[in-house]
């Protein structure tokens, strides 16, 4: 004869139970409360490594390749970089040599300049607004990385890009009086450039920046 008590466990139907079956329930409930309390710990726990956890590189690590791809593909990370440059850029200047009304040999080469990039065309900009777009673009890109570059097509014959400008020096100033057109512009950021070389600096010592030759 089986004898209960009072205090003995029932199951939902009201039926009482054994001990062995309750204290096993107890075991169940516990590694359950156990498995989460672990779980919670896991995610709220401050000392976590939360770009581990996301699989994100170090910040010694990041490359201007992963810094391409955010500004590819975050919305966010394309608007810190063209935030200033937008608003910089948002009135386009006026080029100016004197306060004549006629353009100055230098302002109108400066208006040749746009003419020949946009191509033949019945609207023709006041403003010169296709060299500041170029220029607007290098500025953005620039931020992508620690720099940026921009490469000029000039009409000089020269098909080989990695050879400079035909009758220039090394300072960028023509040798004869031949005249060049600028045939089109591209922008790259540093992503697309690599540095294969420094200017020898005694060869540098006057000017005010360091040369650099770059790989496009």
């Amino acid at each position: 004869m089986v004898t209960t008590s009072k205090n003995q466990p029932r199951n939902k139907k009201g039926q009482f139970i054994s001990n062995a079956a309750y204290e096993k329930r107890l075991d169940i409930i516990h590694n359950v409360l156990r498995s989460r309390s672990t779980f919670f710990n896991k995610i709220f726990e401050l000392r976590r490594d939360t770009y581990k956890e996301c699989g994100y590189p170090d910040i010694g690590e990041l490359t201007v390749a992963d810094y391409r791809r955010f500004y590819d593909r975050e919305a966010i990370a394309k608007r810190v970089v063209t935030v200033l440059p937008e608003e910089s850029w948002m009135l386009f200047p006026n080029l100016l040599e004197s306060d004549k009304n006629t353009n100055t040999p230098f302002e109108t080469a400066w208006l040749n300049i746009g003419n020949n990039l946009q191509g033949k065309s019945w609207y023709r900009s006041e403003d010169n607004t296709r060299v500041w777009e170029y220029l607007k673009r290098a500025d953005s890109l620039s931020g992508i990385g620690n720099f940026g570059c921009m490469l000029l097509g000039f009409s000089d014959g020269e098909e080989d890009l990695s050879k400079p400008v035909r009758n220039l020096n090394k300072r960028g100033i023509r040798t004869n009086k031949t005249n060049y057109d600028l045939n089109y512009v591209r922008v790259f950021d540093e992503s697309l450039v690599q540095i294969i070389g420094w200017e020898n600096e005694k060869e540098i010592l006057d000017m005010d920046y360091l040369p650099a030759t770059k790989l496009l």
